[in-house]
């Protein structure tokens, strides 16, 4: 019995959580899931995100199923996600970019993104008149997370990928990413390896995004190419996320709350039940992870997805249904 902690969130996280997770109930018997609080409604309430109680149990589960939460722009309010994610040391950020919808431009690649350093460590400084923010890139998170993403590749028949990076400027901490990164890809003869300044890629994915099957990164350069990705093939909610640890493991929709659209139907579900699928890979159960991604694609033909990536959450996950139990 494998067992996970569901987070559904604000907003929209529970409107494609919880359906996702009567999908996972009905398709594998052998997950117990377990609820806890997280985001905004939580801070208006008690005063904190996410408590120490929810971290903690989200470090003894084999899985975490992250919705979404809410930000609160206050000094007192510190994301759940990003605290779980460092708290855990989920290392390597996972974000598919795959067009789903037919008679659509090919784009298929995967977006590693080093997930507890760079800008994200929220180091910031106020002085008179300034703050000054402290970016951190450290050896040991640099090799981890090229390792991780050549060795993903490696196991997943991906031969070829792109290190971006910004070190004709940031000469010190990206020119020690860049580094390590070749040394590291040395030892991978069987996976074609290049880098690529951060801008320059983001111009190639726009124009070009068939060139790319992977890309390697630091945190904040893949927060933002993977949003780019996603609006190549209809917006975020397509887009489902892994964060991944040596202990630990996080899958979440690369979506936000969208509290503008909560309550009213249209959260598109596609990315939480592909993360879902992400996870079930993860914790053991690859047979059954197959074939619920293979139902989302078959059913994404058939459902109407408007300009901004949203559908009726009802119609999706109705038709992921029909097709996965049909049988």
């Amino acid at each position: 019995m494998k067992h996970v902690l569901v987070i559904p969130g604000d907003g929209i996280g529970s409107e494609v959580i919880t359906p996702t997770v009567e999908i996972l109930s009905e398709l594998v018997s052998s997950i117990d899931f377990e609820y806890a609080s997280a985001g905004k409604a939580l801070f208006e309430a008690e005063g904190f995100s996410i408590s120490e109680g929810t971290i903690e149990a989200a470090r003894k589960a084999d899985a975490v199923l992250f919705g979404a939460t809410e930000t609160v722009y206050s000094s007192a309010y510190r994301s759940p996600v990003l605290d779980l994610r460092q708290k855990l040391d989920l290392f390597a950020n996972v974000r598919i970019i795959r067009e789903l919808r037919p008679n659509r431009k090919k784009v298929d690649f995967v977006i590693f993104r080093e997930n507890t350093e760079g800008m994200y460590t929220r180091d910031e400084e106020q002085l008179p008149g300034e703050v000054i923010t402290h970016r951190r890139i450290s050896e040991s998170a640099c090799r981890r997370i090229s390792e991780f993403s050549l060795s993903y590749c490696e196991e997943h028949g991906i031969g070829e990928i792109v290190c971006v990076h910004k070190a004709n400027v940031l000469r010190l901490s990206d020119g020690l990413f860049v580094r390590i990164f070749r040394e590291i890809a040395s030892g991978y003869a069987e996976i074609e390896s290049s880098d690529m300044l951060v801008d320059a890629a983001a111009m190639n994915i726009a124009m070009a995004p068939e060139r790319f099957r992977a890309i390697t990164t630091l945190n904040l350069y893949g927060d933002i190419l993977s949003d780019l990705g996603a609006g190549l093939v209809g917006g975020l909610g397509f887009i489902p996320s892994a964060n991944i640890g040596q202990m630990n493991a996080m899958f979440e929709p690369a979506h936000g709350s969208a509290p503008d659209i909560a309550g009213k139907g249209m959260a598109n579900p596609f990315a939480a039940i592909l993360s879902s699928a992400m996870m079930l890979d993860h914790i053991g159960f690859r047979k059954e992870s197959e074939k619920l991604a293979e139902a989302v694609r078959s059913a994404v033909p058939g459902v109407e997805v408007d300009e901004n990536g949203r559908c009726s959450t009802i119609s999706a996950v109705d038709t992921v249904k029909r097709i996965l139990f049909r049988s």
